[in-house]
């Protein structure tokens, strides 16, 4: 599970809407793949700890704007950070 302070993300969390709650589980699934692949990948620890610092910003970001649906760019935004998040996790699995 990402590396968040746990009541910023419960906080945030408790805002979202079923739909939105649905669209953060799937990315926090493929969170945890990315951090699956990387390791069975033998990716050296401070590499690893890196790219997971990475992902818990992007994913910090992901839900506080899954939180804040009134900013009419979190369309685009979100679906930027979800592309991120998809390239990757097809990076990883190669």
């Amino acid at each position: 599970m990402p590396q968040q302070p746990e009541e910023t993300r419960q906080e945030l969390t408790q805002k979202l809407d079923p739909a939105a709650r649905q669209r953060l589980a799937a990315v926090e699934e493929k969170y945890e793949r990315i951090l699956q692949l990387t390791l069975q990948a033998g990716v050296g620890n401070a590499e690893r700890e890196s790219q997971r610092e990475a992902l818990d910003r992007m994913l910090l970001s992901y839900l506080k704007l899954l939180a804040s649906p009134q900013d009419p760019e979190a369309p685009q935004k979100l679906a930027r950070i979800e592309a991120q998040i998809d390239r990757v996790l097809e990076n990883a699995s190669q």
